[in-house]
C-alpha cells in the first residue's frame, strides 16, 4: 500500500475552534488584563466620584470618565492580544501559524502507545483510557483503544508530539513507561475501512519503539522541525541501527530528554490557530458593540448639553425711551445679571472682562464665538420706563448663528432681584443644569429693594471713564446703600475701587487713605474677594509700595491661580519695577488662559512702548482694538506707538479716530503733539488749550502749551506765565508724591525756561536718581542740561536716552533739540 508523505490540511470543527480561541486568549493573557482593567476602571470611577464631590466639580466629569473607560475596554483587549509585557519591555505577541501556512503542510498523524505486557488487561486498559481522554485537550480527532495499546488521530504533528511528551513524562513518573510511535496517517484513515486501520496499526507497531522514548518517522520529524522549536530540534536524533521494516529513517527522543521537553512545551501552547473567526465570536463582538453604542446613546443628551457649556454674555443694550437718564442703571443691572449667571454650576461662563467689551455691531455671532471660544452667545436688551423694567434675553448658537432660546422678564424696579432668580431658573432649565435659583440669587445678600437701584446706578457709573464729577456721584450712591446696610460687601468694594480711581486722577493722599481704608474693610468682610485684593495691589503699586502689592497679588493667586486679572495685576507690578521680561511672560501666560481679554493686549502694547519695541506694540494694540473697538484710550495708545515709530500722519489719524468716540484731554493733547512735531505750532496751541479746558490740573498740558507758544514767538510774559503754572502744578504734585520722576523733570525744564538754572539742575539730578534708565526722563534731562549751559552733558544724556529706547524720530522732529544744537 502506498502511504502519503504529505496530506491536505484538516479543517477543524466549530467546537475545536472555540477551544483553540479560548486557549489563545489565555496564552496572550487577554482575560487577565481585561479583568485587571475592569478593576482599575472601578477604582477610577470611585476616586473620581469622591473628587467631584470634594471640589464641587460638574457631574458631567463622572459621565465622561465612565464613557472613556467603557470605550477603553475593547482597546485594552485588542492591545493585550497584539502585545506582550515582558522583562525586556513591550513586544509584539508571537503569532503561531496554522499548519496550512507552513512550508510543509499539516498532515494527519497517528499516535500509537503501548504498555508493558506484564500489566493485567484491566490495568492496561484503564491507564490507556485515561490517556485517550487527555488527548481531547490536544485536539485529537478520533481514537481506537485496544487490549494492550491505543491509536489516536491528530490533525497535525506538533499537537501529537506535545501530547506524546506529556503522557510519556507522566508514565515515567509512575514507573510505567510507554512505547510511543508517531507516524503519518494514510488518506481516508477516518473512513470505516477496518483493513486500512489495521494496516496503519501494523505500521505503527513496526516502528523500532523503545520504552520511555518517542520514535517517529523522517516525514513527521520534518513537519515538527518546520515549526522552529529549538528544544525539539536538538532532542531528535536518528536511530542508526533500526530494526523496523519501514522505508524511512527513524528518529528518537531519548527517555532522559522527555522531562525537559515537557517543561519547554508547556509555554508553547495551542500551536494551531483557528482559520476563521467563529460565528459565535462575531455575534458576541456585535453584541458588545451594541451595548457600547446604547451606553453612548444614553449619554447623548448630556453630551449635547455639554456642547452648550461655554457661554459668553454680551453687554445688554439699553432700549429705554430715555436712554440718557437710564444708561447707568442699565449698565449696572447688566453687570449684576452677569454676576448671577456666573453662579450657575457646570456652566463655563466667558469672563465679563472679555465678553463685555464685544458688541455684535462690530462682529458677527460666529466671529464672537471664535474670539471668545464660546458655544453660545447671550444677548439682550434692558428697558426702563418709569417704575417698570423689562429684560429681553436670547441665546444664539455661535457655530451657525441660529437663535436657540429667548425669554422676556418684566418686573417693577422694586422687584429687580426676582428677575435675576427667574433668569437663572429659565436659563438653567434650557441648558439642562440642576440649579437652586433661590440659593444662587440669595435675596438676603442684597440691599433693600429701595436702594438696590441706587447700587446698580453706582456700578454703571464705575464702568464709565473716571472723572471727579462721576466719582463723586458714585460715592454718594454707595454711601446711601451703606447707610441702610453698612456691611454690604459689594458696596464697600465699590468704594474701594472708586477711591483708587480718584487717587489715580488727583494723586491726593487723602483719596489714597480712603481707598486703603475701604479696601481693607471690604477685604475683612469678604477675604476671598479677588477684586478687592487686586484693588489693594493696584493701590500699593501706584504708591510704589511694591512689597505690599506683591503680598496682595500672591493672596489673590492662591485663591485662583488661573484668574487672568490676577496675572494682569502681577504683570503691572513687574512693569512698575521695570522687570519687563517677567511682565511679558506673565501676560502671555494669561493670554493662553483667556485669549479674548483685550486688556492683556493693551498692557503688552504699553510695555513694548516703554521698551522701544514700536512695531510689537502696534500689533498688540491693534489686536486689542479688534476685540474692543469702543475704547477711546486704546486709540490713544496706538497713536502713541505710531508716533514713537515716526509715523506722525498715521498717529494723528489714529488719535482722531479715538476723538470721535470720546473727547478726552489726553487725546487732544496728543493731537497737539503731532501738530507740534509737524511744525504747525498754531494748531498745536489750539489742541493744548482744548485739553486744558477739560483738565486744567495737568502740568504736562501747560508745559506743552508754553513750548508751542515759545516756538510762535508769542508774548514772552504769557509764555513765562504758562511755564510758571506748569511748575506750580508739578511742585504741588511732588508734595503728594515726592518720588514722581516725571513731575521732577518737568519742574526742571520749567525752571530752566524761567532762567533758574541751579534749581533746574537740582530737580534734574533728583529725577535721574529716581529713574536713571527711563528714556523719557533722560531725554528731558538732556534738554535741561543744554538749556542750562551744559552742552556736552546734554549730548551724553541724549545718547543714553536713545540707548534706552527713546525714539530717534521724535528727536529729529523736535524743534527744541535743533535750537539747543544737541544734534
Amino acid at each position: 500500500m502506498s502511504w502519503a508523505t504529505t496530506g491536505r490540511a484538516m479543517k477543524l470543527n466549530g467546537k475545536n475552534s472555540w477551544q483553540i480561541f479560548i486557549k489563545e486568549l489565555n496564552r496572550r493573557k487577554v482575560v487577565q488584563l481585561v479583568l485587571a482593567y475592569i478593576a482599575f476602571s472601578w477604582l477610577v470611577v470611585q476616586v473620581t466620584d469622591v473628587l467631584v464631590d470634594a471640589f464641587e466639580a460638574p457631574e458631567w466629569i463622572i459621565r465622561t470618565v465612565f464613557i472613556v473607560l467603557i470605550i477603553g475596554l475593547p482597546v485594552v483587549a485588542i492591545l493585550s492580544w497584539v502585545f506582550d509585557v515582558t522583562s525586556h519591555g513591550i513586544i509584539k505577541t508571537r503569532e503561531l501559524p496554522h499548519p496550512s501556512q507552513l512550508d510543509i503542510k499539516a498532515i494527519p498523524i497517528i499516535f500509537h502507545a503501548a504498555l508493558s505486557k506484564e500489566l493485567s488487561y484491566k490495568e492496561t486498559r484503564k491507564q490507556l483510557k485515561d490517556y485517550v481522554i487527555w488527548s481531547e485537550d490536544y485536539d485529537s480527532l478520533s481514537s481506537v483503544l485496544n487490549d494492550r495499546d491505543c491509536m489516536i488521530l491528530f490533525p497535525n504533528s506538533v499537537d501529537a508530539l506535545r501530547f506524546a511528551i506529556r503522557i510519556q513524562n507522566h508514565s515515567q513518573k509512575i514507573d510505567l513507561p510507554l512505547t510511543i510511535s508517531i507516524i503519518e496517517a494514510p488518506d481516508d484513515y477516518q473512513s470505516d475501512n477496518a483493513e486500512l486501520k489495521e494496516l496503519a496499526r501494523g505500521r505503527a507497531l513496526s516502528i523500532d519503539s523503545r520504552p520511555g522514548a518517542i520514535v517517529t518517522t523522517e516525514t513527521v520529524k520534518d513537519t515538527i522541525l518546520n515549526r522552529g522549536i529549538e528544544a525539539v530540534e536538538s532532542a531528535f536524533h536518528p536511530i542508526n541501527n533500526a530494526h523496523s521494516v519501514i522505508e524511512q529513517t527513524e528518529y528518537i527522543i531519548e527517555p532522559e530528554n522527555i522531562c525537559d521537553l515537557n517543561k519547554t512545551l508547556k509555554s508553547y501552547r495551542d500551536t494551531v490557530l483557528y482559520q476563521q473567526t467563529p460565528v459565535g465570536l462575531k455575534i458576541a463582538a456585535l453584541l458588545f458593540l451594541t451595548v457600547v453604542a446604547a451606553v453612548l446613546w444614553k449619554f447623548v443628551p448630556s453630551i449635547q448639553a455639554d456642547k452648550y457649556r461655554n457661554l459668553a454674555v454680551l453687554p445688554l443694550v439699553n432700549s429705554s425711551t430715555d436712554k440718557t437718564t437710564s444708561q447707568n442703571f442699565v449698565s449696572g443691572f447688566s453687570e449684576d445679571i452677569f454676576n448671577h449667571i456666573a453662579h450657575i454650576p457646570e456652566l463655563n461662563l466667558i469672563s465679563r472682562r472679555s465678553s463685555q467689551a464685544i458688541s455684535e455691531n462690530q462682529h458677527s455671532v460666529q466671529e464672537i464665538g471664535d474670539l471668545l471660544n464660546a458655544d453660545l452667545i447671550l444677548e439682550g436688551t434692558i428697558s426702563k420706563h418709569r417704575e417698570e423694567v423689562k429684560v429681553n434675553l436670547w441665546l444664539t448658537d455661535s457655530s451657525d448663528g441660529i437663535e436657540v432660546w429667548n425669554k422676556a422678564f418684566i418686573a417693577s424696579d422694586s422687584d429687580l432681584l426676582l428677575i435675576n432668580r427667574q433668569i437663572i431658573q429659565e436659563l438653567s432649565a434650557y441648558l439642562d443644569i440642576q440649579t437652586d435659583a433661590v440659593s444662587v440669587a440669595n435675596l438676603t445678600d442684597n440691599p433693600s429693594k429701595k436702594v438696590y437701584p441706587e447700587f446698580l446706578e453706582a456700578k454703571g457709573l464705575l464702568k464709565q471713564p473716571p472723572t471727579q464729577e462721576r466719582l463723586s456721584k458714585v460715592e454718594q450712591k454707595l454711601q446711601l446703600v451703606l447707610d441702610q446696610q453698612p456691611n454690604f460687601a459689594p458696596a464697600v468694594a465699590g468704594l474701594c475701587v472708586m477711591y483708587i480711581r480718584w487717587y489715580t486722577l488727583t494723586l491726593d493722599n487723602a483719596h489714597f487713605d480712603r481707598a486703603e481704608r475701604e479696601c481693607k474693610k471690604a477685604n475683612k468682610l469678604d477675604n476671598d474677594n479677588i477684586d478687592v485684593l487686586l484693588a489693594l495691589a493696584t493701590l500699593y503699586t501706584k504708591k510704589n509700595a511694591y512689597q505690599l502689592a506683591q503680598n496682595y497679588t500672591d493672596r489673590a493667586q492662591a485663591i485662583n491661580p488661573s484668574d487672568v486679572d490676577v496675572l494682569h495685576a502681577k504683570a503691572e507690578l513687574m512693569a512698575a519695577k521695570s522687570d519687563f521680561g517677567s511682565a511679558v511672560k506673565i501676560l502671555n501666560q494669561a493670554l493662553q488662559i483667556e485669549p479674548g481679554y483685550w486688556r492683556l493686549y493693551v498692557k503688552l502694547g504699553h510695555i513694548h512702548i516703554r521698551q522701544g519695541n514700536w512695531q510689537q506694540s502696534i500689533v498688540n494694540l491693534q489686536k486689542a482694538l479688534q476685540i474692543n473697538p469702543n475704547e477711546a484710550y486704546l486709540y490713544n495708545w496706538l497713536g502713541s506707538a505710531f508716533a514713537m515709530q515716526g509715523n506722525f500722519i498715521k498717529a494723528a489719524e489714529t488719535y482722531e479716530n479715538g476723538l470721535h468716540l470720546e473727547k478726552t484731554s489726553v487725546i487732544l493733547a496728543n493731537i497737539g503733539n503731532m501738530s507740534y512735531y509737524a511744525g504747525d505750532f498754531k494748531k498745536a496751541v489750539n489742541y493744548y488749550l482744548q485739553a486744558i479746558q477739560i483738565d486744567p490740573t495737568d502740568y504736562r498740558y501747560w508745559l506743552n502749551l508754553a513750548d508751542a507758544k515759545d516756538q510762535l514767538e508769542a508774548d514772552e510774559f504769557e509764555v513765562q506765565n504758562h511755564y510758571q503754572h506748569a511748575l506750580d502744578l508739578a511742585l504741588e504734585l511732588l508734595t503728594v508724591s515726592p518720588e514722581n520722576s516725571e513731575a521732577r523733570v518737568i519742574a526742571a525744564w520749567s525752571y530752566a525756561q524761567l532762567d533758574e538754572s541751579s534749581k533746574a539742575q537740582k530737580e534734574m539730578t533728583n529725577a535721574l536718581q529716581l529713574s536713571p534708565e527711563d528714556p523719557n526722563i533722560l531725554f528731558m534731562a538732556a534738554l535741561v542740561s543744554a538749556r542750562t549751559g551744559q552742552q556736552d552733558k546734554g549730548k551724553a544724556l541724549l545718547e543714553q536716552s536713545i540707548q534706552y529706547g527713546f525714539p530717534k524720530a521724535i528727536i529729529d522732529a523736535s524743534p527744541i533739540v535743533k535750537q539747543l544744537e544737541l544734534i
